[in-house]
């Protein structure tokens, strides 16, 4: 199991708004499993190859091309296709595929256990499953990767991406100087159970005293706004 994939960042960079790196499109003609099929396109032509993504429009699920049968036909590594008629695009980045976007990835989740370690003894198991850190490392990886799809697009969306990407390190930065403390099913009573708002599903609290007289605590608002 991995804290995030290129599916997690693919879907915050919403390939299908770029025209520009489409290849191939149309509607899938018959059903095969882990395939696309449609006898009216020319994936050779189209110059189509491994690795590069399949968006099926209809459903929103993402897959990569593993191989090219022939002219009509492509393997898939995911069964994306359940029906006919599904409207799908085939993408292309240059030098940005699913395997480069992997790498680029790895390198991330390492850059966010690595900091993490600082605080947690063993954050790359505790923390595989926290939705907190996964919502940071995509944030993280969508701003680094999103840079390279978008450099030929326009300023707003680089800057959208660098404004993501402060605000994921500034989270990171508040979990290691304690100011938010994950909620890892720690039930020490040293620590208050008194949440904040949740931050994508993930709730948060600060790190307090606790002596058993106290009535109430202040909870913990995060001063960041964290994007959806």
């Amino acid at each position: 199991m991995a804290l995030i994939n290129w599916t997690d960042v693919i879907k915050q960079i919403e390939v299908n708004t770029s025209k520009n790196a489409e290849l191939s499109d149309g509607t899938n003609t018959s059903v095969v499993a882990n395939k696309l099929v449609d006898t009216g396109a020319d994936f050779v032509t189209d110059l189509i190859k491994e690795n590069m993504i399949v968006k099926n429009r209809t459903t929103g699920e993402y897959s990569y091309v593993t191989a090219v049968d022939d002219l009509n036909t492509l393997t898939l590594n995911d069964n994306i296709f359940l029906t006919t008629d599904d409207i799908y695009y085939v993408y292309d980045y240059e030098d940005m595929n699913v395997l480069i976007m992997e790498e680029h990835i790895t390198r991330i989740i390492n850059y966010v256990f690595d900091r993490l370690r600082k605080t947690i003894a063993t954050p790359e198991t505790t923390l595989l499953t926290n939705s907190t850190v996964q919502m940071i490392a995509i944030d993280l990886a969508t701003c680094k990767i999103g840079k390279i799809i978008y450099r030929f697009f326009s300023e707003v969306a680089l800057e959208n991406l660098t404004d993501m990407c402060t605000k994921a390190e500034e989270m990171l930065d508040k979990i290691i100087s304690g100011d938010i403390q994950l909620d890892i099913t720690d039930n020490d009573d040293k620590k208050t159970q008194l949440y904040s708002e949740s931050i994508n599903g993930e709730k948060v609290f600060k790190m307090t005293s606790y002596d058993g007289s106290v009535s109430a605590y202040d909870t913990f608002t995060p001063s960041i706004d964290i994007m959806e």
